[in-house]
C-alpha cells in the first residue's frame, strides 16, 4: 500500500510539473517595441524657391517603436544660426515626406529625428540629411555638394561686398 501512495505521489509531481511546463511554453510574454528608431534614407526631394521638400524611411520592425511624430530642423549652411524647426504627427506608412519654405536664396542643411512618445519625450538621434540650395536666378537649383560649397562661399563674400558698400559712401 505503501508503493502505491508513493506512486500516486509521484504521478501527480510528474503529471503537475508536465502541466505547468507545457502551460508556461504556452503562454507569451508580449514584446513591448522600446527602441527609437533613428530615420533614414534622408533625400531632397524637391527645391523650388521658396519651397523645398525632403523625404526620409523608418522602420517599423519590432524592436522599433512606432513613432509619434518627427522633429524637422533646417537653417543655413554654413552657419551656427539657431535651428528653424517643425513637428510632423505620424500617419502611417515608412516613407515620410516633409515641406516647407524658406526665405533667402542660399545653401540650407537640414535634420530630423524621430520622436517616440510625447508623454516622456523619448527621442531617436539626429540624422542629418543631404545640403541643399535656393537658387533664385533662375538656373537649375543646387543640389551638389561642389555647387552647395561654391554657392555657401558665393553667399558669403556678396554678403560682404554688401556690407562694405554700406559702410563707404561715395565723397560728394
Amino acid at each position: 500500500m505503501q508503493i502505491r501512495s508513493r506512486f500516486i505521489v509521484l504521478f501527480a509531481i510528474i503529471s503537475l510539473t508536465l502541466f505547468a511546463s507545457n502551460a508556461y511554453a504556452s503562454v507569451k510574454v508580449p514584446v513591448t517595441d522600446t527602441i527609437c528608431c533613428n530615420p533614414d534614407s534622408l533625400k531632397v526631394v524637391s527645391v523650388i524657391y521658396p519651397t523645398f521638400c525632403v523625404s526620409w524611411r523608418i522602420s517599423l520592425d519590432s524592436p522599433c517603436r512606432v513613432p509619434y511624430a518627427f522633429q524637422v530642423q533646417w537653417r543655413r549652411f554654413p552657419s551656427s544660426d539657431p535651428w528653424t524647426e517643425a513637428i510632423k504627427i505620424y500617419t502611417g506608412g515608412t516613407t515620410i515626406s516633409f515641406c516647407s519654405t524658406v526665405n533667402e536664396c542660399r545653401a540650407y542643411q537640414w535634420r530630423v529625428r524621430v520622436v517616440c512618445d510625447s508623454i516622456d519625450s523619448t527621442f531617436s538621434d539626429w540624422v542629418y540629411g543631404p545640403k541643399f540650395g535656393m537658387n533664385c536666378t533662375g538656373d537649375k537649383n543646387l543640389k551638389t555638394p561642389g555647387e552647395i560649397e561654391k554657392a555657401g562661399k558665393r553667399f558669403s563674400a556678396e554678403k560682404k561686398v554688401t556690407q562694405v558698400g554700406k559702410i563707404k559712401k561715395p565723397e560728394e
